[in-house]
């Protein structure tokens, strides 16, 4: 065995607690201190804390995040709730950058808590500001309590990937809050965003018959995103009244859609058009595909076996 020492820090047992908090606080040795902190215990949480509520003026937030990071590790989602309402006030603006990063990582920290305010406290956080680690926690929670929360987090090109992401895990849950975004009688380019991506979860998850009319409207939208999705979500439901002015949006729409809208609406166009030949009666079938299924022909009358 080599009697060489260890370059890595974290493996030389034992490590104090200051030596462990000076590695967690080093530029390049960070990770490696997350791991020591941990390994001493509870008796860490505290300097833990105290490293978390430290205001950054520079706006570097990594050390806090892996202060949080080591809480976590350590069952301490009281200290990061904690944190996470105190809502401190920090004027300058790079502070403050920092500040919203360490709440992320806060917030995402929290994701699966067992801890009994845990969910409510991203539900305040995200209902007042869209913050990516909340919006991912309440996602992952799948809970229908989230949805005012991730419908909020569709407002924000930071967040509204994750909240997508969220509705439609939530399936058919969602559908009703969707369809009221969708429908909204607001063009603003921030409210067409929302629509859009609204309309195109419901337009995955099926409409009910009832919200047929309130859909069809949208058919003739002057956004050709929104008008899109309309028309995907009422063919796909099988609307008969507007499956022709569907039809005919699509074929308008297709030449001026870019390539991944483009094709939803080749293949719903396509789509639309299988129906008849899948319900071709049995005589339509060629020959060959009647002689394959000789037991068909004991039940036809013996005029049509003499052919």
């Amino acid at each position: 065995m080599s009697n060489q020492p260890c370059d890595n820090p974290c493996a030389q047992r034992p490590v104090d607690l200051p030596r462990a908090l000076d590695l967690l606080t080093s530029l390049h040795e960070g990770f490696a201190g997350v791991g020591a902190v941990v390994a001493i215990g509870p008796t860490a949480i505290e300097p833990l804390k105290a490293i978390l509520w430290r205001t950054e003026t520079s706006g570097i937030f990594e050390v806090r995040g892996r202060a949080v990071m080591a809480l976590s590790a350590l069952g301490a989602d009281a200290a990061l709730i904690e944190f996470i309402e105190a809502q401190r006030r920090v004027e300058d603006p790079t502070a403050r950058a920092g500040e919203d990063a360490t709440i992320s990582i806060a917030a995402r920290a929290l994701k699966g808590s067992g801890h009994p305010r845990a969910f409510a406290v991203l539900l305040r956080l995200a209902r007042r500001r869209p913050v990516l680690g909340a919006v991912e926690a309440l996602a992952a929670s799948r809970r229908i309590e989230a949805i005012p929360a991730l419908i909020r987090g569709l407002d924000e090109d930071h967040t509204r990937a994750v909240a997508a992401a969220g509705l439609r895990s939530l399936g058919r849950a969602s559908r009703g809050a969707l369809l009221a975004i969708a429908l909204a009688m607001d063009d603003c380019e921030s409210a067409l965003r929302r629509r859009r991506v609204a309309m195109s979860l419901i337009s995955e998850m099926g409409l009910a018959p009832w919200q047929w009319p309130d859909v069809r409207p949208l058919i003739e939208h002057a956004d050709v995103e929104l008008r899109l999705y309309a028309c995907l979500a009422l063919l796909a439901a099988g609307d008969k009244v507007s499956a022709g002015g569907c039809r005919a949006q699509l074929a308008t729409l297709a030449p001026v859609l870019r390539a991944p809208l483009k094709e939803l609406a080749l293949g719903a166009i396509a789509a639309a058009q299988r129906p008849a030949q899948i319900a071709a009666p049995p005589d339509a079938l060629p020959r060959s595909s009647r002689t394959r299924r000789p037991l068909l022909r004991l039940t036809l009358p013996p005029r049509a076996t003499a052919r």
